[in-house]
């Protein structure tokens, strides 16, 4: 049946198998749903879609199987026992992953985030993802474009602000320089005519005029010696810090350095330099402190509150700013785990204690709707499926267990 396709066809049936397979954790090839949406957009012309789903689906072939929404292979026996649909699996094996990565993330930003910038891709995944698309030039749909794109475009203008940036740090640097260099021309200016207007004094009078200058000037070198010894300290002060992960008190002691440079003459390329670098490397925009033991976890809600567990049993809540709100109930161990629903108005807490407990976030008196009690050791962690009825937990013992 495939050898009877056209060239063209041959191609789409390639395609369409590869939208009709799912890899497992392990390397595992399982059938999954394709929507006829997805297949219109990675075929050539719906007539096309039509033409090769009716021989596969056909009475003497029996391949595929269809209804109204979705297409899918008869049967996983075909997976493993057809030779050539065997063959294009392993060709493609890292295109099918790269492809359900891209359309798994895409769903999330449109149903969960309603296409918020906060949960477009970023970093190495973008760079992965982008990589694969101008390689391979897969056939995407308008919604992974339009997902891919803006993803692009945020990447974009990021670099674009921290370009500027920059662009504004060296520019406010070298106005300095040249202002700092006007005031070192107008001082020998000054200290010229100065000198002028002494040469008719006595000798005397000039020798001490001379004595007196050498020893202002030396005063105001040893001054200036002083301050940058300071800020030289306070450099490598920020670099420790910043190799300690102590990010925060690093840009502090930077802003310190700064403020001492502004107080020395002199263009101090290097220690901008160095600061400029330190400055760049901090990522951190905010601390929250409060707990009294090893914080173990932390979730976001979808509308930007944070939980966060410790070892000494404690749950915090936090305003998404850092400010603190409440705390709730203690487990009667440490809390491994904090996660929030998708709607952002339940929150699990998973413990040592070898329970987990669900809680109403949403109401006044954050309710403890109930402890979930089974497991025989740490439950390490939770998730809610996407309509937030189920919830999976998993424990130390390797149990996972549907509730």
């Amino acid at each position: 049946m495939y050898e009877s396709l056209t060239t063209i066809d041959q191609a789409f049936a390639r395609c369409l198998f590869m939208e009709l397979v799912q890899l497992g954790e392990a390397g595992e090839v399982t059938r999954r749903h394709a929507s006829w949406d997805r297949l219109e957009a990675i075929s050539d012309s719906p007539q096309q879609l039509q033409r090769v789903v009716g021989l596969l689906a056909g009475f003497q072939q029996r391949l595929i199987i269809t209804d109204e929404k979705t297409v899918e292979v008869a049967h996983e026996a075909l997976l493993s026992e057809w030779k050539l649909l065997n063959t294009w699996i392993a060709e493609n094996i890292e295109n099918i992953r790269l492809s359900r990565s891209l359309e798994e993330d895409c769903q999330e930003w449109l149903q969960r985030f309603n296409k918020l910038d906060e949960a477009l891709l970023t970093g190495a995944k973008l760079a992965v993802i982008s990589e694969w698309v101008n390689k391979t030039q897969p056939r995407l749909t308008p919604l992974e474009s339009e997902f891919l794109h803006k993803s692009l475009e945020r990447r974009d203008r990021e670099i674009q602000a921290k370009l500027e940036q920059e662009r504004q740090l060296r520019e406010a640097a070298e106005a300095r320089a040249k202002a700092e260099g006007e005031k070192v021309k107008q001082e020998k200016a000054k200290v010229k005519a100065e000198r002028q207007r002494t040469q008719a004094v006595v000798v005397l009078a000039v020798i001490s005029i001379a004595l007196a200058g050498l020893w202002v000037k030396s005063e105001k070198n040893n001054a200036q010696v002083v301050k940058m010894g300071e800020v030289n300290t306070w450099i490598k002060v920020s670099h420790t810090l910043l190799d300690a992960d102590k990010q925060l008190e690093a840009l502090m002691t930077s802003v310190q350095a700064l403020q001492g440079l502004k107080k020395v003459d002199g263009k101090n390329t290097e220690q901008l330099k160095q600061l400029q670098s330190i400055i760049y490397s901090v990522k951190e925009h905010n601390r929250l402190e409060g707990h009294k033991d090893k914080v173990w976890g932390v979730s976001f809600s979808p509308d930007g509150k944070i939980a966060s567990s410790s070892y000494n049993k404690q749950i915090k809540i936090w305003e998404k700013n850092g400010k603190f709100l409440y705390d709730l109930p203690e487990h009667d161990a440490g809390v491994w785990s904090v996660r929030f629903s998708h709607n952002g108005k339940l929150l699990t807490s998973t413990s040592q204690d070898k329970t987990f407990k669900l809680w109403n976030i949403d109401a006044k008196e954050h309710k403890l709707i109930k402890t979930f009690t089974g497991h025989n050791n740490t439950v390490y962690d939770v998730s809610f499926s996407r309509d937030d009825k189920i919830i999976a937990s998993g424990d130390r013992n390797g149990i996972i267990k549907v509730w």
